[in-house]
């Protein structure tokens, strides 16, 4: 279920993406592609980020080269298995696309691994610091720069203040202790299989570390948390009210958020009647449970003769495309000097107009210097200085990038609902996944 959340989730910020485009790229089938000196190719599946990207690229004043999107997705059974399939066969090869879109492509880690993709740090310390953007030092190992994102939002949870009071984090231990008090015995705020969704966002680097290709599916604390799964109910919680005031009003223990801009946080906080506490995810120890989730992220093929024109258009995505300044939110911007423009303009929202005449008409718009702007004149901040301060913080206190592997989630589910219905016990479930996910890991990274 929450595969399905986050993939329709993603699907929605594409679609918002490429609905403005004025004129979508033709996909190319990877079988029609030519060698062109003044071109730069991107191997994408679906729908994608990517398309808009290009098309804003392409219209800019003599660029030296052109941006093409060659659909893996486009020809074949039209499934993405298939077509990430053919795209691992052309790298493997010593072909393929220049850019690769990563947005929907599971186990990126393992294309570097295997030496697929090229590490862009050089072109980047030529000209930037890593402390001028967000999250690229969570989703690259030390030293190297495999993959450039263009925004991203936060996966977190929130709960009452008076329950949680000012903690960022919760152990497995707090959520058993708290879901057992009487007020919430109507609303679980969890199901078995919506607590194991949540529960692989720790698998990595938890149970799973992809440097050493092992996994640790024996170790008593999964256990443990497998056995709670276990308590909790089948079916979910049916109420009229939304999660947020359902928390408000303390029938509710918590509720996940993915913030993409403050208007999230001003959104629950309104409903909340002021300020949540911002906890994210339960964990086995109580460390931070907040998440990165990546949009835009591409990766450059190792076996490209274009570095220069891929770092070029990714430049261009990280410090220049004007999206990323617009006041419009469709994501954080990886790039902090934007965000910071960007929560600035929110808390002075006609700053631009500062030492100007403003003139207010009766109908409510208003003249700046005797020009009229058709728009009603309210000086007041789109949010606080503490909506501020909390969305900063939430993202300070993200560790790391959320991971996705559908084969290992897969294994993960079946082995739970193996436990949950009786037929093992969590010993059992839990080796069952070390044997499995194991075998897994050293096809894939061995």
């Amino acid at each position: 279920m929450k595969n399905l959340v986050i993939f329709c989730l993603l699907t929605a910020f594409l679609l918002s993406m490429t609905a403005c485009a004025p004129a979508p790229l033709k996909n190319f089938d990877s079988s029609e592609r030519t060698e062109d000196d003044r071109e730069l190719t991107i191997g994408v599946f679906g729908i994608n980020n990517f398309e808009e990207y290009a098309s804003r690229f392409n219209r800019q004043a003599e660029q030296e080269f052109t941006v093409r999107l060659i659909d893996y997705q486009y020809t074949g059974d039209g499934t993405r298995e298939t077509a990430i399939a053919r795209l691992n066969a052309e790298l493997a090869a010593g072909k393929g696309p220049d850019l690769i879109d990563f947005d929907t492509v599971p186990s990126r880690d393992i294309y570097a691994r295997h030496g697929l993709l090229r590490d862009m740090s050089d072109y980047f310390y030529s000209e930037f610091q890593l402390d001028d953007f967000y999250m690229l030092d969570k989703l690259n190992g030390a030293g190297s720069l495999y993959f450039l994102p263009t925004h991203f939002n936060i996966i977190t949870a929130f709960g009452h203040p008076d329950l949680f009071g000012e903690v960022n984090s919760w152990s497995l231990a707090d959520y058993q202790r708290l879901q057992s008090l009487p007020q919430f015995a109507d609303t679980p705020a969890d199901t078995k299989e919506s607590f194991m969704a949540k529960l692989q966002t720790s698998l990595i680097p938890r149970w799973i570390d992809l440097e050493q290709g092992v996994c640790r599916f024996a170790d008593e604390s999964f256990i443990d948390a497998l056995r709670f799964a276990g308590t909790l109910d089948d079916t979910p919680y049916a109420s009229n009210a939304s999660p947020e005031e359902l928390v408000a009003e303390g029938s509710l223990l918590y509720s996940e958020a993915w913030i993409d801009s403050p208007y999230e946080i001003c959104k629950i906080e309104r409903a909340l009647g002021g300020p949540a506490a911002y906890i994210g995810y339960p964990t086995v120890d109580g460390c931070l449970g907040n998440y990165m989730f990546a949009y835009g992220l591409c990766g450059v093929n190792a076996a490209t003769k274009k570095a220069d024109y891929a770092w070029k258009f990714i430049r261009f995505l990280l410090v220049e495309d004007p999206l990323i300044y617009d006041k419009a939110w469709i994501g954080i911007p990886v790039l902090k000097t934007a965000v910071r423009q960007k929560v600035d303009g929110m808390l002075h929202p006609y700053a631009e107009y500062e030492g100007k005449t403003i003139t207010v008409n009766a109908d409510g718009t208003f003249e700046v210097d005797g020009v009229h702007q058709d728009m009603t004149y309210d000086p007041t901040p789109y949010i606080t200085e503490g909506q501020a301060e909390r969305f900063y913080g939430l993202i300070s206190r993200c560790e790391r990038v959320y991971e996705f592997d559908p084969t290992v989630y897969g294994l993960l589910t079946n082995a739970a609902r193996r436990y949950f219905s009786g037929q093992c016990s969590a010993e059992d479930a839990g080796a069952e996944l070390q044997d499995r996910v194991s075998i897994y890991l050293s096809e894939q990274y061995g």
